[in-house]
């Protein structure tokens, strides 16, 4: 099961055509997806398409990341 510091949505296409998956992590998330180019979610393969975006209202608490399914 996934930790309370990290939640997965999956957006309905609003951001971009390209976007599958949002994941918000908290720093070990972080410093676990930060140098990966592939994650495994749910049993399926997504590619890293951004670097992480850092969110928190006096310092970074969270990170997000997005994912595309890879080919």
């Amino acid at each position: 099961a996934p930790s309370p510091a990290c939640r997965l949505s999956i957006p309905e296409r609003r951001m971009s055509s390209m976007i599958d998956v949002r994941l918000k992590v908290d720093y070990s998330g972080y410093a676990l997806l930060n140098t990966s180019k592939k994650t495994q979610i749910d049993g399926n393969l997504f590619d890293l398409e951004s670097v992480a975006r850092p969110h928190g209202l006096f310092g970074t608490d969270y990170y997000t990341f997005y994912f595309v399914r890879s080919l």
